[in-house]
């Protein structure tokens, strides 16, 4: 697999994947710009490699703004293991994290990163 196929490779999912009903987290940035947000995405990858605490499972781009979509157990301790690479890489200032306890339309917070 190409280094690049990690990102667009659409899956089907797994038994306790998102659609298991795992928690979220949903960062939105502004623009589409797939391929200026590859570095992020190997970080938070990396980041999340060898960890319980979630997968980095992907991207959506459309609508003037790129989704990264990271799911876990535990959206609280996955975000506040991923914020301080988020803060760091400037692909992200000002892009919008969602975290959702639980499936769509379970409660959720917002912050600006």
């Amino acid at each position: 697999m190409g280094f690049l196929d990690r990102f667009k490779k659409s899956k089907a999912p797994a038994e306790g994947s998102p659609a298991s009903g795992e928690q979220a987290i949903l960062i939105y940035v502004q623009g589409e710009d797939l391929e200026g947000s590859i570095p992020i995405q190997d970080k938070l990858y990396v980041l999340l490699e060898d960890s319980s605490l979630g997968m980095f499972d992907g991207n959506e781009v459309g609508g003037g703004e790129l989704v990264l979509f990271l799911y876990g157990p535990d959206a609280e301790l996955l975000f506040k293991h991923i914020e301080p690479t988020l803060k760091e890489d400037g692909f992200c200032n000002g892009a919008k994290a969602i975290i959702r306890f639980g499936g769509p339309g379970a409660p959720q917070r917002e912050v600006t990163l």
